[in-house]
């Protein structure tokens, strides 16, 4: 009896508890999205009068910073009085026409048809960031003949929100 005892007692102290056991992954994500930054200037025409040149221009530059080889888009919305199809200038009551129209020459407006659609008349700026300010010379029309003859003497303004899109 000793020695079934010992058998026994010997094949206990020489097996091992075994687990069950199963392996997965967790994967631990961060994006970095990165910085950009618009800086524009604003969009001064001058002074005009009705009756005088049908058409004023002038132009500003928009600046844009994007992470090295970043994607962009640069869009702008309608503005505050967009009417008849067209953005305006207001003052009192009374509009004057314009338009914002993107690098390159021509007559190809800048607008955000393809983001948020306010202005469906323009599509934006697309670009790829460089990691440094890089400048878009936008210019801009002014159909001073569609002013009014009775057109209030002061300021016309307008203000159109600029969205960087990355």
């Amino acid at each position: 009896m000793k020695r079934i005892w010992l058998v026994a007692l010997l094949s206990l102290a020489l097996c091992t508890v075994a687990f069950a056991q199963d392996t997965d992954y967790m994967y631990v994500l961060a994006y970095n999205a990165g910085w950009a930054a618009i800086n524009s200037g604003n969009m001064y025409f001058g002074n005009f009068t009705t009756g005088g040149d049908p058409v004023e221009y002038a132009e500003t530059t928009v600046w844009v910073t994007v992470p090295a080889e970043t994607p962009y888009n640069l869009a702008a919305n309608a503005g505050l009085h967009l009417a008849n199809a067209w953005r305006n200038v207001e003052n009192s009551g009374y509009l004057v026409q314009y338009a914002l129209l993107k690098p390159g020459g021509g007559f190809a407006e800048w607008g955000d048809n393809d983001f948020a659609n306010s202005y469906v008349y323009g599509s934006s700026i697309a670009g790829a960031g460089t990691g440094t300010p890089v400048g878009h010379v936008i210019a801009g029309q002014l159909f001073v003949s569609s002013a009014a003859g009775d057109s209030p003497l002061g300021w016309y303004q307008d203000t159109v929100t600029l969205t960087l899109y990355y």
